[in-house]
């Protein structure tokens, strides 16, 4: 049973790993093991931290979403790219998860997956930053680089896998400018 003080820890330990190029669901299954809670009982509340999260995301880039959207309006062609980037960048992620979501839950259960995922993906970071160009080739994805990110957002959805770790590790293996 999930009390008031397991949910405030994991609501923290969630609001601190989401900003970091490190998995916030591995850290939540993670942390669930070490308070001894029952995974399959909280996946609810994952999911409620997360929309938290997407809340917060949304309030902390909400003039950047209010010019992508008055730049749509006014048909600005580099918002245009940056909207129809983000869009099929996010395909990826939504076909995997509806397609795979029992098996995605799944991972949510047992910590030795997580700990697998956590290894894998930073050895992805280690070879990005020493595969990456000196030279980016530029700020701006192009809609094939798009996608290929959004692939790893959707690799992003297993726990241990971090969502924006993958996205940069992905986009300066693709020559992009970190930020």
């Amino acid at each position: 049973m999930l009390s008031i003080l397991d949910a405030i820890i994991l609501g923290i330990l969630q609001g601190i790993t989401e900003f970091f190029p490190i998995s916030s669901s591995g850290h939540l299954v993670l942390g669930q093991e070490l308070l001894g809670l029952e995974a399959p009982e909280l996946i609810d509340f994952n999911v409620l931290v997360h929309v938290a999260t997407l809340f917060a995301v949304i309030f902390y880039f909400r003039q950047q979403l209010i010019d992508l959207f008055k730049g749509l309006f006014k048909k600005d062609k580099e918002q245009i790219k940056l909207f129809w980037g983000l869009a099929l960048g996010t395909i990826p992620a939504v076909l995997v998860a509806f397609t795979l979501k029992d098996a995605i839950e799944g991972t949510f259960l047992t910590t030795k997956p997580v700990l697998a995922a956590m290894l894998c993906t930073g050895l992805f970071f280690l070879a990005a930053e020493y595969f990456k160009t000196k030279s980016p080739s530029s700020k701006n994805p192009s809609l094939i680089k798009a996608i290929l990110i959004g692939v790893a957002q959707a690799v992003a959805l297993i726990p241990g896998v971090s969502r924006s770790g993958s996205t940069l590790a992905t986009g300066l293996f693709l020559k992009l400018d970190r930020e």
